[in-house]
Protein backbone atom coordinates (compact mmCIF):
# COMPACT_ATOMS: atom_id res chain seq x y z
CA UNK A 1 0.00 0.00 0.00
CA UNK A 2 1.49 3.11 -1.14
CA UNK A 3 -0.20 6.52 0.73
CA UNK A 4 0.25 10.46 -0.23
CA UNK A 5 0.14 13.31 1.90
CA UNK A 6 -1.15 16.55 -0.56
CA UNK A 7 -0.30 19.98 -0.14
CA UNK A 8 -3.41 20.57 2.24
CA UNK A 9 -2.57 17.59 4.17
CA UNK A 10 -4.83 15.13 3.24
CA UNK A 11 -3.83 11.52 3.19
CA UNK A 12 -5.00 8.97 0.28
CA UNK A 13 -4.01 4.93 0.28
CA UNK A 14 -2.97 3.89 -3.30
CA UNK A 15 -2.75 0.07 -3.95
CA UNK A 16 -0.41 1.28 -7.25
CA UNK A 17 2.21 4.18 -7.73
CA UNK A 18 0.53 7.20 -8.23
CA UNK A 19 1.85 9.68 -10.47
CA UNK A 20 3.90 12.30 -9.16
CA UNK A 21 2.19 15.76 -8.25
CA UNK A 22 4.46 18.81 -7.54
CA UNK A 23 4.31 18.73 -3.89
CA UNK A 24 2.76 15.20 -3.16
CA UNK A 25 4.61 12.97 -0.60
CA UNK A 26 4.60 9.36 -1.54
CA UNK A 27 6.05 6.80 1.13
CA UNK A 28 5.01 2.72 2.01
CA UNK A 29 6.24 2.78 5.37
CA UNK A 30 6.97 4.26 8.78
CA UNK A 31 10.59 4.73 8.47
CA UNK A 32 9.64 6.53 4.79
CA UNK A 33 7.35 8.30 6.77
CA UNK A 34 9.87 9.89 9.13
CA UNK A 35 12.65 10.45 6.64
CA UNK A 36 10.35 12.57 4.27
CA UNK A 37 8.97 14.81 6.58
CA UNK A 38 12.26 15.26 8.75
CA UNK A 39 12.19 19.12 7.35
CA UNK A 40 8.68 19.54 8.16
CA UNK A 41 7.95 21.74 11.19
CA UNK A 42 6.11 19.96 13.76
CA UNK A 43 3.13 22.31 13.29
CA UNK A 44 2.27 20.57 9.59
CA UNK A 45 2.21 17.28 11.68
CA UNK A 46 0.04 18.43 13.87
CA UNK A 47 -2.42 19.91 11.34
CA UNK A 48 -2.36 16.55 9.65
CA UNK A 49 -3.34 14.80 12.70
CA UNK A 50 -5.87 17.21 13.90
CA UNK A 51 -7.55 16.66 10.24
CA UNK A 52 -8.47 13.46 10.72
CA UNK A 53 -8.89 13.04 14.32
CA UNK A 54 -12.59 12.51 15.07
CA UNK A 55 -13.60 12.02 11.53
CA UNK A 56 -14.86 8.25 10.12
CA UNK A 57 -13.07 6.34 10.90
CA UNK A 58 -11.14 7.80 13.60
CA UNK A 59 -13.55 8.91 15.63
CA UNK A 60 -11.57 7.22 18.34
CA UNK A 61 -8.70 9.52 18.04
CA UNK A 62 -8.74 13.31 19.94
CA UNK A 63 -7.09 16.20 17.96
CA UNK A 64 -4.15 17.24 20.34
CA UNK A 65 -2.59 20.76 20.81
CA UNK A 66 1.01 19.87 20.46
CA UNK A 67 2.57 16.30 19.99
CA UNK A 68 5.71 15.30 22.56
CA UNK A 69 8.37 15.01 19.78
CA UNK A 70 8.60 14.11 16.22
CA UNK A 71 8.92 10.24 17.05
CA UNK A 72 5.17 10.54 18.95
CA UNK A 73 3.85 12.05 15.63
CA UNK A 74 4.94 10.00 13.12
CA UNK A 75 3.94 6.49 15.33
CA UNK A 76 0.51 8.20 15.47
CA UNK A 77 -0.03 9.22 12.04
CA UNK A 78 1.22 6.15 10.98
CA UNK A 79 -0.89 3.98 13.57
CA UNK A 80 -4.09 5.89 12.29
CA UNK A 81 -3.42 5.33 8.77
CA UNK A 82 -3.16 1.89 9.56
CA UNK A 83 -6.65 1.99 10.97
CA UNK A 84 -8.20 2.87 8.12
CA UNK A 85 -6.40 0.95 5.44
CA UNK A 86 -8.20 -2.42 4.41
CA UNK A 87 -6.13 -5.93 4.50
CA UNK A 88 -4.77 -6.44 1.16
CA UNK A 89 -5.37 -10.09 1.18
CA UNK A 90 -7.58 -11.95 3.82
CA UNK A 91 -6.38 -13.55 6.57
CA UNK A 92 -7.54 -17.92 6.13
CA UNK A 93 -9.90 -19.02 8.04
CA UNK A 94 -8.31 -21.27 10.76
CA UNK A 95 -8.72 -25.01 10.37
CA UNK A 96 -11.24 -27.16 11.98
CA UNK A 97 -9.19 -29.05 14.99
CA UNK A 98 -8.99 -32.33 15.04
CA UNK A 99 -9.70 -32.62 18.73
CA UNK A 100 -13.05 -33.94 19.75
CA UNK A 101 -15.60 -31.57 20.83
CA UNK A 102 -15.44 -30.44 24.56
CA UNK A 103 -18.18 -32.03 26.65
CA UNK A 104 -21.37 -30.25 26.47
CA UNK A 105 -22.40 -27.12 29.14
CA UNK A 106 -24.42 -28.12 32.29
CA UNK A 107 -28.11 -27.19 31.97
CA UNK A 108 -29.18 -23.80 32.91
CA UNK A 109 -30.90 -25.75 36.32
CA UNK A 110 -27.28 -27.25 37.73
CA UNK A 111 -26.23 -23.61 37.04
CA UNK A 112 -28.55 -22.16 39.23
CA UNK A 113 -28.16 -24.44 41.65
CA UNK A 114 -24.75 -24.43 42.00
CA UNK A 115 -25.03 -20.61 42.24
CA UNK A 116 -27.12 -20.95 45.08
CA UNK A 117 -25.34 -23.30 46.79
CA UNK A 118 -23.46 -22.76 50.33
CA UNK A 119 -20.42 -20.98 49.48
CA UNK A 120 -17.19 -22.57 51.00
CA UNK A 121 -16.38 -22.22 54.64
CA UNK A 122 -14.02 -19.35 55.33
CA UNK A 123 -15.03 -16.88 52.48
CA UNK A 124 -18.25 -15.66 53.44
CA UNK A 125 -17.18 -16.42 57.60
CA UNK A 126 -14.35 -13.76 56.92
CA UNK A 127 -16.34 -11.20 55.64
CA UNK A 128 -19.29 -11.50 58.40
CA UNK A 129 -16.87 -11.72 61.12
CA UNK A 130 -14.85 -8.14 59.83
CA UNK A 131 -18.07 -6.82 59.40
CA UNK A 132 -19.38 -8.25 62.92
CA UNK A 133 -16.16 -6.81 64.37
CA UNK A 134 -16.07 -3.42 62.99
CA UNK A 135 -20.10 -2.73 64.59
CA UNK A 136 -18.75 -3.41 67.90
CA UNK A 137 -15.75 -0.63 67.47
CA UNK A 138 -18.29 1.54 66.62
CA UNK A 139 -19.46 3.97 68.80
CA UNK A 140 -23.23 3.63 69.48
CA UNK A 141 -24.27 7.17 70.51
Amino acid sequence: MIFTINNDNGIEAHTEAPAAVEGTLAFSSKQELADATAGWPMLRLEEIWNGFAGVAPFVNLKPIKKFENRGAAIRRIWNAIQLATPDPEPKPAKKASKKSPKPAQAPEAAKKAAATAEPKKGHEDRYHRAAAQSATLKPSW
